[in-house]
């Protein structure tokens, strides 16, 4: 393997110091006073030996890291094309900065504290989902800025979170303007605020419609258990003419159990979910979604936890994202 080129071996070459090799390569808008010539001197010399800047020696000099830390809870990171549109804005942006992400395993940082030894490894964490109470303790012990995307909504501040319970208000006003008063939610059973907000947006809404509201109008369940709700709303009391359902891998999943019960979308039931994220426009009937930002929270999350680096303190005002009713072909009028 060829040795690498220092910038000792461009000095060399060019017979002047370390130090003005240095700033001539560091400068190459050309702000800081060089001879013409010796600054062409000393590029031609640094082209020709192949010479690359070492970004791990310039990031030690400035005590960086160059690295941003992905902080997650589960087994493994956030997963889903919702997700896929949050981390390519994110690292698209921090790459601009010339940083790197490193996904970080909670439980085991936990675990072993010192062998991670985050203040050398990452200079900032992005937490990228719900935050646990007792994790709290562990993010301040880091002593790292620190930014919470998609994780809470009543925080003071560095964080960001999407307006689900106007979301969920946009998606039900959509189906009673429709004409749909029998309308069943399902909300994903977690302590994420997105299951609280999209629950109150949804039955607040209703309410306010005059429409009554009973034990059966929002029925949370885990994901495995969907099933149950589906059962529900077809075989206990009033079939609904609508569902307004929390995720988009259910309301594909709803399609289905329906087709299997011989009903069909939209034109016995309506079906309204959240996240405008593939395949919803490419199934049969295409779904009407809200559409949550995911690529911008990414973008914005990458901003705010570059610039908590560079000023070191300091905190970023809560931001809060709106959200987008598309309509396609999963709506249509009550029946």
């Amino acid at each position: 393997m060829a040795e690498r080129v220092t910038l000792l071996d461009v000095a060399r070459r060019c017979k002047v110091s370390k130090a003005t090799v240095s700033r001539v390569l560091n400068d190459p808008g050309g702000t800081i006073s060089f001879r013409p010539r010796t600054r062409k001197w000393i590029q031609q010399a640094a082209q020709k030996l192949g010479y690359r800047p070492n970004h791990r020696a310039q990031a030690l000099a400035r005590n960086r890291s160059e690295a941003v830390g992905i902080l997650y809870f589960s087994e493994m990171p956030p997963q889903g094309h919702q997700f896929e549109d949050f981390f390519k804005a994110f690292l698209g942006e921090i790459r601009r900065d010339t940083y790197h992400a490193v996904f970080i395993p909670a439980q085991y940082a936990l675990e072993d504290w010192d062998r991670f030894a985050w203040q050398e490894r990452v200079d900032g964490l992005v937490v990228a989902e719900r935050i646990k109470p007792e994790w709290s303790e562990f993010l301040a012990r880091s002593g790292l800025p620190v930014i919470l995307c998609n994780s809470d909504d009543e925080v003071e501040s560095d964080s960001i979170a999407f307006a689900d319970y106007l979301g969920a208000r946009q998606a039900t006003e959509h189906l009673l303007s429709l004409g749909h008063r029998r309308i069943r939610c399902w909300i994903l059973n977690s302590d994420h605020y997105s299951s609280r907000r999209r629950e109150e947006g949804s039955l607040d809404t209703l309410r306010q419609a005059g429409v009554e509201c009973g034990e059966k109008t929002v029925i949370r369940t885990s994901n495995e258990d969907f099933g149950q709700f589906i059962g529900r709303c077809l075989d206990e009391g009033p079939m609904p003419t609508a569902m307004l359902i929390y995720s988009h891998f259910q309301a594909i999943q709803a399609i289905k159990m329906l087709h299997e019960r011989g009903l069909r979308v939209p034109e016995d039931i309506s079906i309204a979910t959240f996240n405008n994220v593939f395949p919803v426009e490419s199934i049969i009937p295409s779904l009407t979604c809200v559409h949550l930002p995911y690529d911008d929270m990414g973008r914005l999350g990458a901003r705010m936890i570059l610039d908590k680096i560079s000023r070191k303190s300091g905190t970023c005002p809560p931001v809060v994202l709106p959200e987008t009713l598309i309509v396609r072909e999963s709506t249509g009028k009550a029946r």
